[in-house]
């Protein structure tokens, strides 16, 4: 009882921290951190590209492609690193929406997984990781890929493309030689399209990657950040003039366990909730954000462990070890102030202190 007790609590501090820190409502759902997502802020997700969509598009999300009616107005079903296969009733019914000219297609993987989809449309991605010949072992991984007049960016442990359909246009290749298990691999294709009679359109990029948010903005090693390409993949696109987009996020294991349905009756339930909430805070910010800092780094942790395999029933050992491991690792980026200002909240104190102590010592 007192374990559920707190991580109620710690859910709690995790939806007021996120109003605070961005000023807004944010979608309430807890996913994988290392899950592709377009509700990963993490490194491997695709949440900074999801957002920049939102400023031309209509974009929303599904857990199916069989929750796509046939008829309607044109719309991107984008599909980005899903780690469960598609089932062959999904992969018929996709294949008959780009039959009907319904939907667009963009698939970006480096894995077997999606060849779920890809294989009845006529694509193969190999699989293998391609591992770049000649450089040091810490970026042998990351290469460049050049995609002509949509410009270029960086991959980061891509796979390539092992067949395509006649008449399909090459769109990127990375310009060196890679070696993919044992077999040497010059100049792989990264990234095909392919227009279909119906006016669909198939868009392949053999790398997840390419458009997570570690790849997308500014970086050391990638200047300019992968953000304009992967916007010309979608304006490429969509040039037919429509604007929805709709991102798979229901072939994501982990935590990924809310749908888009429960998610909009939480978020339309604690709208009002929330802005009061925000609106207190934002008079006593100065004093909370200490606090509130702690906080969300725990419960983020938290959640990372208790939710990386999806759902599990939490005991009072199991986060009493969760917590531990959670303080273990983020302990050393606060002050001792903000470390004192977090404990002297009642809920946490008696159930950190001693933790706390021990790694301090």
């Amino acid at each position: 009882m007192k374990g559920r007790l707190i991580l109620y609590v710690l859910t709690l501090t995790y939806l007021v921290s996120l109003t605070v820190s961005t000023g807004g409502l944010q979608p309430v759902i807890f996913p994988s951190t290392t899950s592709t997502s377009p509700l990963n802020p993490y490194p491997y997700g695709i949440y900074s590209f999801y957002t920049d969509l939102l400023e031309d598009y209509d974009v929303g999300f599904v857990s199916t492609p069989l929750d796509i009616p046939l008829e309607g107005g044109k719309i991107l079903y984008v599909v980005v690193g899903p780690d469960i296969p598609f089932s062959t009733s999904e992969a018929e019914y996709l294949a008959s929406l780009l039959e009907a000219g319904r939907i667009d297609l963009l698939v970006a993987d480096e894995t077997n997984i999606s060849n779920s989809i890809l294989s009845i449309l006529g694509f193969e991605v190999d699989g293998r990781i391609l591992g770049r010949v000649g450089v040091v072992d810490d970026v042998r991984f990351l290469a460049s890929v050049e995609c002509g007049m949509l410009g270029s960016g960086f991959i980061s442990k891509s796979s390539f493309i092992k067949s395509f359909p006649p008449g399909s246009e090459v769109l990127c290749v990375s310009p060196y030689e890679f070696v993919a298990e044992r077999d040497l691999i010059s100049s792989p294709v990264i990234g095909v399209k392919m227009s279909l009679d119906s006016g669909s359109e198939i868009m392949v990029l053999a790398d997840s990657s390419i458009c997570a948010n570690f790849m997308y903005s500014s970086s050391w090693w990638n200047e300019e950040g992968n953000r304009g390409l992967c916007m010309e993949f979608v304006r490429v696109l969509t040039e037919e003039g429509y604007r929805t987009i709709l991102f798979d996020i229901g072939h994501y294991s982990g935590s990924q366990f809310l749908t888009p349905i429960v998610a909009d009756y939480i978020l339309k339930s604690i709208v009002i909730f929330q802005v009061i909430i925000g609106v207190i805070l934002d008079l006593m910010g100065p004093l909370l954000f200490p606090f509130i800092l702690f906080t969300s780094l725990l419960v983020i942790g938290t959640f990372v462990d208790i939710f990386r395999v999806g759902y599990v029933e939490v005991s009072d050992p199991t986060l009493d070890v969760m917590v531990y491991r959670v303080l273990r690792e983020y302990l050393d980026r606060f002050t001792p102030l903000q470390r004192f200002l977090g404990l002297r909240f009642k809920m946490f104190r008696r159930f950190l202190i001693d933790r706390l102590l021990r790694e301090l010592k």
